[in-house]
């Protein structure tokens, strides 16, 4: 970040504080990274770089995402919606944006937003051509199996976690096959097999604490599961 600093070459500073905002979201540090982003959105609407802009917005939620402010980081994601409008030379920032507001809605229990989000990203998907893509594919559909369970669409979010098993597979991400494992534990918690699906969160918990940005959420699915299996005193463990 310094570097760029020095170079003179904003687009490269942008840049640079993007990835120091992403470290410090990554390790707990939001306040930090919320300051690194508001630099690189200042320099992005500068040099009038939509692109870049919606990355940053994009971030800005993923970051408040983090720190459960759910109803704020939607209005970031609907900034990239607004901006990006039809444009398909926007549609990883479209994508990511979709998915993101079907999360936060899975935990604002407004459900049928999520799920209209998730589907409408569903509708413009295309086939992963790496591990990036992958990865953002495995979030979709982890976001969209846990939607459909909450409206008890157990055989559809079946399918949908098979998917998200496949991709995560192929993406060699550690963060991949976390936010799969929820999925899958959740469905095997839904269709009756408590013990399994228990035990498969269990242990994806203590995977994700080694990964700071899926903690929330496997730590979400534990209370759930729980929850559904009226066992309140274990929920509150978590």
């Amino acid at each position: 970040s310094e570097l760029a600093s020095l170079s003179s070459k904003r687009p490269l500073e942008r840049k640079a504080r993007m990835a120091l905002g992403i470290l410090f979201a990554d390790t707990g540090n939001i306040s930090e990274a919320i300051e690194c982003y508001a630099h690189a959105l200042e320099i992005a609407q500068g040099l009038a770089d939509k692109d870049g802009e919606c990355v940053v917005w994009i971030n800005i939620g993923v970051a408040l995402l983090y720190a459960a402010q759910y109803r704020d980081a939607i209005d970031c994601f609907d900034r990239v919606l607004a901006i990006v409008g039809d444009n398909p030379a926007f549609h990883a920032s479209r994508h990511s944006a979709l998915s993101n507001i079907a999360l936060a809605s899975l935990h604002l229990e407004d459900f049928a937003r999520g799920l209209r989000a998730a589907e409408a990203a569903l509708k413009e998907i295309r086939e992963p051509q790496n591990a990036k893509e992958m990865l953002s594919r495995v979030l979709l559909e982890n976001n969209y199996t846990r939607l459909l369970l909450e409206v008890n669409s157990i055989e559809r979010a079946v399918e949908r976690c098979a998917i998200a098993k496949r991709y995560a597979a192929e993406s060699h991400s550690a963060r991949a096959e976390v936010a799969a494992a929820i999925a899958e534990g959740l469905c095997e918690v839904h269709a009756g097999k408590a013990d399994v699906g228990i035990s498969r969160l269990t242990a994806t918990l203590e995977k994700a604490r080694l990964l700071r940005a899926m903690l929330r959420d496997a730590l979400a699915a534990l209370v759930k599961s729980f929850e559904l299996l009226g066992q309140p005193q274990r929920a509150l463990v978590y």
